[in-house]
């Protein structure tokens, strides 16, 4: 990728979002001490390091700004969106004309969660994130709740919707689908 070192947090679901700017070039061990949920950077740090999350079912989400030349990689479950990490990593960039983009996780379809905590969450949030299942059990629509984060606080989204780690788990890591230990990692080139 052309970094010398991956800039890699200990990820705790929270909403800290951690400046690549204050670690130079960090080697990835020292950068794996470092806890928070969110790595903002600019273009100037790119030789020397590669921030990245680590995600399986929680969203994978790249926000920018064009004119400042800021970036932000977020992961975000649903303690995650409910902390206001998402809010927290567009706050960070300091501009109100910013893009984003999505990499696979949970989706509705698969994303089992118990009713009363799926109603709790929306009405934190509030926007109903309550969805049914393929196999008609109650789950979590992550993907509803942070699109309403991001348009409330005016983030162009682009690309397409992203896929279900769980429903496409020959291609990608899904915790809840078996592969408690694996992760995949997401960047920007």
């Amino acid at each position: 990728m052309g970094a010398e070192a991956i800039l890699r947090l200990r990820q705790i679901h929270s909403n800290i979002v951690v400046s690549a700017d204050e670690y130079g070039a960090l080697s990835t061990a020292e950068a794996d001490l470092v806890d928070g949920d969110a790595i903002s950077f600019g273009t100037e740090l790119r030789h020397l390091m590669q921030p990245t999350v680590l995600t399986a079912d929680c969203i994978p989400l790249a926000l920018w700004s064009k004119k400042r030349r800021r970036f932000t990689i977020v992961h975000a479950g649903w303690k995650g969106l409910s902390s206001g990490v998402i809010e927290e990593a567009v706050s960070n960039l300091g501009d109100v004309h910013l893009q984003g983009i999505f990499g696979p996780f949970a989706r509705s379809c698969c994303y089992d969660f118990g009713q009363e905590h799926a109603v709790e969450l929306s009405s934190l949030i509030d926007v109903d994130m309550v969805a049914t299942g393929r196999s008609g059990q109650i789950t979590l629509d992550l993907y509803r709740g942070a699109l309403e984060i991001l348009k409330r606080i005016n983030v162009e989204v682009i690309g397409e919707e992203p896929p279900c780690t769980i429903c496409n788990s020959e291609s990608y890591y899904s915790y809840r689908g078996g592969d408690a230990s694996l992760r995949m990692g997401s960047f920007l080139i």
